[in-house]
């Protein structure tokens, strides 16, 4: 982990936009002691992690508490849109939506990896928000967050 601080400080590895914040993504089984240490670590270089589908991590299946925590603790986090949709289970669908409800994302994304398959298409996921969210709340999600974040200013209250 010191190691990706100073892949970062060296160019070696990125942030987003060359702004402050660090898409980083962890093992679906990962001890929550771990990430914690990482989000204390990246943060005392002044870097801002943004924690990718915490929604799939076992240890907040377990206690959706623990995103909460780390969310005080000064990380970010990004939701796969798949989540919500149920494309990965029901227990993630339902880890999601009480992550959704209690306001822990930042952002939703799309998680895309091919053309065809877990495409960028946002389309099903605004459809799903406009039926369950506030136009707010979609907004902050959707365009208001990531905007921040391609920007590199801080993330407003979310409440």
């Amino acid at each position: 982990s010191i190691d990706m601080v100073e892949k970062i400080q060296t160019g070696k590895l990125i942030t987003l936009n060359e702004t402050p914040y660090v898409l980083i993504e962890f093992a679906f089984d990962e001890e929550p002691w771990w990430i914690e240490a990482i989000i204390d670590e990246l943060q005392g270089a002044r870097l801002v992690p943004i924690l990718a589908h915490p929604e799939r991590y076992f240890c907040v299946q377990e206690d959706p508490g623990l995103l909460s925590e780390w969310r005080m603790q000064g990380a970010q986090a990004q939701m796969n849109k798949g989540s919500i949709l149920g494309r990965f289970g029901r227990e993630i669908e339902r880890t999601a939506e009480i992550l959704l409800k209690n306001h822990l994302f930042t952002c939703i994304a799309s998680d895309a990896h091919h053309a065809y398959i877990r495409t960028t298409d946002m389309k099903e996921l605004e459809y799903y928000l406009q039926r369950h969210y506030s136009l707010t709340e979609q907004e902050r999600l959707l365009k208001q967050n990531p905007l921040s974040i391609l920007r590199g200013i801080p993330i407003k209250n979310e409440r």
